[in-house]
């Protein structure tokens, strides 16, 4: 079987967000502080986890990760 070529990956969102620094680190905050509940997760509740903590950032600055 010949290997075929794929198509090149084409990203059509351009909407870029960058981070402040104040959003970086309560971002490593959150996820140092909470460390060793996330070693301790399954991957639905590793889901859960980065939703909490983008939930947690988006109340504490008015943003829209996710």
């Amino acid at each position: 079987m010949a290997n075929i070529p794929q198509p090149p990956v084409v990203n059509y969102n351009q909407v870029r967000t960058l981070w402040t620094e104040e959003q970086c680190f309560y971002l490593l905050d959150q996820r140092m502080y909470r460390n060793d509940e996330f070693w301790n997760l399954r991957a639905g509740g590793k889901r859960r986890f980065w939703r909490d903590v983008a939930n947690k950032i988006n109340n504490c600055f008015g943003t829209g990760f996710t």
